[in-house]
C-alpha cells in the first residue's frame, strides 16, 4: 500500500552513511508544496513546476512542456538565450564525427553549419532529398531544381517551373564535311536548363570542290529530336571570304538528336551552303542559341 508522508520540516544528519540526504522508505511519497531550493539555490523546484539550475542558466518548464537555456521562461520548446548562443547534434557511431550545428553569431547572423570536412547539409522530404548545401554552395539531385510556380504562367502549353541545370565549359568543333578544322582559338559555351549557348572561332581549310553539305559538330549538348532546328545567332567574322553573293545565314542546329550544325542559303529556296560554295573559306567566327533535351 501506497502512503503520502507530510513533513513540515526536513532535517538530515552531517556525518556518517547517509549524511546530507532525505531517504523517502520504499512504497513511499515525498511531496513538496511551494518551492524546494537545493545546494544554496542553485536547484530549485517553484509552484509553477519549473525546475531551474541557477548556476548554468537551465531552466525545465514542466507544466509547458519546455527547456530553457540561458532563460527562466522559456517560451518555445526548446530556446537557448545568451551571447553567440550555438546547438550542436554529433553522430559517432558510423566512424568519425559527423556535426551540424546551428546558432547565431555575436553579431546577430543565424547560422547552420556542417562542422566536419566536406560535409554538406541535405534537405528532406518525407525521407527524400530534394537538395542539399555544400563546400560549393547549394546542390539538387537529378530531377529537382529551383521552383518557379510561385510566378505567373505565360499562355503556353505543357508548363514545366522547375529549373534543373546549369553548366558552363569548353567544347571541341569537328569538321563533317571532308574539311579540316585547323585551329580553334575558343570555344565556349553555357548551359541554362534546356537552352544552350555555343560560341567558336575556328580556322578551316582543304575543304572538297563537291556537293557535299558544309557543316560541322562537336556541340556539347545533343540538339533536341523533332522539329528543334530554330536557333537564335550570327556569323560576326568570315576573313577575306565574300558573302553577299552566298547570302550564308546564321547557323541551324540538325534537329535530329546529334551534335551537329549547318548553314542555309539567303535565296528564297531552301538550299544549304556546300562544300563548292565555300572554296578558299579560312575564318569563321559564330555563336547562337539551340534546344536541349539533355
Amino acid at each position: 500500500m501506497t502512503s503520502t508522508l507530510f513533513v513540515e520540516e526536513v532535517k538530515g544528519r552531517t556525518s556518517g552513511t547517509n549524511a546530507n540526504k532525505v531517504i523517502v522508505p520504499s512504497g513511499q511519497t515525498l511531496k513538496v508544496d511551494g518551492s524546494v531550493l537545493v545546494d544554496n539555490s542553485r536547484l530549485a523546484f517553484d509552484a509553477a513546476g519549473h525546475l531551474q539550475v541557477k548556476s548554468g542558466g537551465l531552466t525545465i518548464n514542466t507544466v509547458g512542456q519546455a527547456l530553457g537555456v540561458g532563460t527562466n521562461n522559456p517560451g518555445h520548446t526548446i530556446e537557448a538565450k545568451g551571447t553567440a548562443p550555438e546547438i550542436m547534434l554529433e553522430e559517432t557511431s558510423s566512424g568519425g564525427s559527423k556535426r551540424v550545428s546551428m546558432g547565431v553569431t555575436s553579431g546577430g547572423q543565424p547560422f547552420i553549419n556542417a562542422e566536419q570536412s566536406g560535409g554538406s547539409i541535405a534537405m528532406n522530404m518525407t525521407g527524400t532529398e530534394v537538395a542539399k548545401f555544400q563546400s560549393t554552395g547549394l546542390a539538387f539531385p537529378a530531377g529537382k531544381g529551383i521552383d518557379f510556380t510561385a510566378s505567373a504562367d505565360g499562355a503556353g502549353t505543357s508548363i514545366n517551373e522547375v529549373l534543373t541545370d546549369y553548366e558552363h565549359g569548353t567544347w571541341t568543333p569537328t569538321a563533317q564535311g571532308g574539311q579540316t578544322i585547323g585551329t580553334v582559338y575558343s570555344a565556349f559555351y553555357q548551359k541554362i536548363g534546356q537552352m544552350v549557348y555555343v560560341g567558336t572561332y575556328f580556322t578551316t581549310s582543304a575543304t572538297p570542290n563537291n556537293s557535299g553539305m558544309w557543316y560541322f559538330g562537336g556541340l556539347p549538348f545533343a540538339v533536341a529530336s523533332g522539329s528543334h532546328y530554330h536557333a537564335a545567332g550570327s556569323i560576326t567574322y568570315i576573313h577575306t571570304f565574300n558573302n553577299s553573293s552566298l547570302g550564308m545565314l546564321p547557323p541551324t542546329p540538325y534537329s535530329g538528336g546529334g551534335t551537329t550544325f549547318y548553314f542555309h542559303r539567303d535565296s528564297g529556296t531552301a538550299a544549304t551552303v556546300l562544300n563548292s560554295d565555300v572554296q578558299g573559306f579560312s575564318h569563321l567566327i559564330v555563336g547562337f542559341w539551340y534546344y536541349t533535351t539533355a
